[in-house]
């Protein structure tokens, strides 16, 4: 795609109050014209001739047609057009490894409110804790059985450190994954590297669409940005954008306050440019290649841009000074989250600097502004009567500061773009792709084939010549010669030497085949400087394939580090892309007030909630690359052996996690399972503890009891004795009595009542 404004306008001034649909109007086309320049067409037409070369349309170059295919007459020099592309297996190594690649994603929270919330949730825990153990408390044991606290402080925090969980990076890991699948990244890293191989850049768009966060893979040669940025993943640039072609019935649904004069004239537009090989009136460069089927080409152009709030220092929620907005109302909210009311005076070295002796002050901070626009050039060019390009105006679709920005809530200077780009390599504003240092060796692979082909080509047989005059039968000399028979000639006796002799049609062979072996000399140089060598692409080298297996290991591993910023500029992208989500995606979702209830997995759905304390916070996503996710899987089967073997996990998440889990899952379940045991443990223990008081009480009680009964038994041996000593004495008084009866009545009487007492 060429661009319409051939000269860069005067630039509006970002310090304009006035900023309204002219100034937008005029800031865009000042970004389209500044982007029209030698790098960039160069880099076009680069992205077209590498896309050709991978096609196998590859006789495209002037001195290859013309002095090459052609003699100096304009003739035609009897040489085939031939191509052996060696382009294509490299960009397919490409794509194949982009295939197998597994981009991983962890959100961690880097706001103070993470560890804050933390600590408050333990002195919540350690609260309950003092009232749960204070003397005569009837409520200990209950409290003790429903919350997570122990005998003592000590106890709490163990048990804290085995079950907190922060739900808010819980909830934002589940809405990564949700817009990551929703968005099919995995299919967009394809695309990705694809676009890369040729052009060496590769954009990934991030918008709002119907409630949702979406990403579009960008075609590189659409794209601009300001040249003049030295990032490799152009954070630095000062503006960016794309041409995006859509038809008219896609346009007036998605901005429906067009006028009616604007809609008539994109659509007189469409009408015109409907067909094969379509060109523009005004003379600009455009793609005949292209097959135009009535899309409008619209420009969308984002920039940085000043903007002057009020700031100054407050308090937070956990006591903390920061500096923020005041009387500032945040999208989707209806009050400021701070206002003068809330102004602290702060100490330090940096509101010094910035506030002086006061306590707000208006502080110029990055904002990001769009238009989408469709230039005057473009409507016209379809109008004859329009030599001047000034019978029509620019079409504004849409203006205005980019909604959703996304940037840090806790600074107020990091606004970032909505494109998420990465290159392979960036040299002072030019991009170079992978396949540059291709072309020219393929077509020097084409042009040798091409000589070979000819020689092949004019190439002729081995022969016997024979002197026509010495010989008087030539057709039979010539039978006899396909007999290998004797020939006769007459030589009169002066001898054969020049009557027979031998010719050779066949002498260029040898050059044939020294063409052929410095094509592939040439072949195996382009492989040595792409890195997509032999070993990677897993063909047999070295003579007879008898190459040391240490030989191609050490090519693999040259060629895999050539190719590494390659994937780790996809995996640049992607980086970029998930702290999109944490950032805009937030607050995206957020906007519409409501949950969003997907279904993850086999294990049931998750609920990615989006609530105010998370709306206010800061993520931030942690990627990294590994391996396809079979050879994931497998690894991960391999732990989960080894960790039943080693009872380290319990068959229950063994079942779970078996055949659709990666090491990192295993991992996070081992800690969770370790986290258990030591809760177990730790309850068991204090368990035993109270069972072992138990048993104590129960000896000690056991002990007083038997000391009971030795005491008793004694008593009843005492009784006893007493008695024993009674009974005695009883009998030797009846015994007395017995002898004195006879003579006393009242002895008789005494022995009677005894009796009656032993009976």
């Amino acid at each position: 795609m060429f661009f319409l404004i051939p000269i860069a306008e005067t630039r509006p001034s970002i310090l304009d109050k006035d900023k309204g649909e002219d100034y937008h109007s005029k800031f865009a086309r000042y970004c389209i014209g500044q982007a029209n320049n030698f790098l960039h067409s160069n880099w076009v037409s680069k992205i077209e001739r590498n896309k050709r070369f991978y096609k196998g349309d590859q006789w495209i170059d002037t001195e290859d047609v013309d002095t090459f295919l052609k003699d100096d007459d304009n003739g035609d020099r009897n040489r085939l057009s031939i191509v052996q592309n060696i382009i294509r297996p490299m960009v397919e190594q490409y794509r194949g490894n982009a295939i197998r690649m597994s981009i991983n994603f962890k959100v961690k929270s880097i706001s103070a409110q993470a560890i804050n919330r933390r600590e408050v949730k333990l002195g919540e825990l350690s609260h309950l804790t003092d009232i749960a153990n204070q003397p005569g408390n009837p409520f200990a044991q209950a409290m003790k059985a429903k919350l997570p606290i122990g005998d003592s402080q000590g106890e709490t925090s163990a048990i804290f450190e085995n079950i907190y969980v922060d739900h808010l990076v819980q909830d934002m890991n589940n809405l990564a994954k949700f817009a990551s699948e929703r968005n099919k990244f995995e299919n967009k890293q394809v695309t990705l590297a694809f676009q890369m191989a040729f052009s060496g850049l590769a954009v990934m768009h991030d918008f709002e669409y119907a409630g949702h966060q979406q990403f579009r893979v960008i075609p590189s040669e659409t794209f601009f940005w300001d040249r003049s940025c030295r990032e490799e993943d152009l954070t630095d640039a000062s503006f960016m954008g794309e041409v995006q072609e859509m038809f008219p019935s896609e346009i007036f649904e998605q901005y429906p306050d067009l006028s009616l004069t604007d809609r008539k004239a994109i659509e007189n537009y469409s009408i015109h440019f409907s067909g094969l090989n379509t060109q523009q009136a005004t003379g600009n460069q455009y793609n005949n290649n292209q097959i135009s089927t009535g899309r409008v080409p619209i420009y969308k152009v984002f920039w940085r841009d000043g903007q002057t709030d009020e700031y100054g220092y407050v308090r937070d929620e956990y006591g903390y000074e920061y500096l923020t907005k005041i009387n500032y109302v945040y999208e989707g909210e209806k009050e400021p989250r701070y206002t003068d009311k809330d102004l602290i005076k702060s100490t330090s070295q940096k509101a010094k600097k910035l506030l002086g002796d006061k306590l707000k002050k208006k502080l110029y901070y990055d904002v990001l502004r769009m238009a989408l626009i469709i230039p005057k050039e473009i409507i016209g060019s379809c109008d004859p009567n329009n030599v001047s390009n000034t019978t029509y105006n620019d079409i504004l679709l849409d203006w205005g500061i980019a909604p959703y920005q996304e940037t840090e809530s806790l600074e107020f200077n990091t606004v970032k773009f909505p494109y998420k780009c990465a290159t392979w390599a960036y040299v002072n504003g030019e991009v170079l792709s992978p396949m540059d240092d291709g072309i020219d060796p393929q077509r020097m692979v084409n042009r040798m084939i091409s000589i070979a082909e000819n020689q092949m080509n004019n190439m002729g047989g081995t022969g016997t010549v024979i002197d026509k005059d010495m010989v008087d039968d030539q057709s039979q000399t010539a039978r006899d010669t396909n007999q290998s028979k004797t020939i006769f000639v007459s030589a009169r006796g002066k001898g054969i030497q020049n009557v027979v002799g031998n010719y050779d049609g066949s002498r260029a062979m040898g050059n044939t085949a020294a063409m052929y072996q410095i094509i592939e000399s040439i072949k195996s140089s382009v492989k040595e400087t792409t890195g997509v060598n032999d070993a990677i692409q897993g063909q047999a080298t070295g003579s007879g394939n008898d190459q040391l297996v240490g030989v191609t290991q050490l090519m693999i591993q040259r060629g895999s580090l050539m190719q590494e910023p390659f994937y780790n500029g996809i995996v640049m992208v992607f980086e970029q892309c998930f702290n999109s989500i944490c950032s805009r995606g937030k607050r995206i979702y957020s906007d519409s007030e409501r949950e969003i209830a997907i279904a993850v997995g086999d294990e049931g759905a998750t609920v990615v909630k989006i609530s105010k304390e998370m709306n206010l916070e800061d993520f931030r996503c942690f990627v990294k690359r590994e391996n396809s996710d079979e050879m994931l899987k497998e690894a991960a089967n391999q732990q989960l052996l080894q960790f039943k073997q080693l009872q380290m996990l319990d068959d229950k998440r063994i079942a779970n996690l078996w055949g659709r889990a990666t090491p990192d899952m295993v991992a996070s379940a081992l800690r969770e399972y370790a986290a258990e045991k030591e809760e177990i443990n730790r309850m068991a223990e204090k368990d035993n503890a109270q069972q072992e008081q138990v048993l104590t009480a129960q000896v000690e009680q056991q002990q007083a009891k038997q000391q009971d009964d030795i005491q008793e038994q004694n008593a009843r041996e005492d009784i006893k004795h007493l008695t024993d000593k009674k009974a005695e004495a009883n009998k030797q008084a009846v015994q007395a009595l017995t002898k004195i009866a006879p003579e006393n009545p009242q002895a008789s009487k005494l022995i009677l009542e005894n009796a009656k007492i032993n009976l």
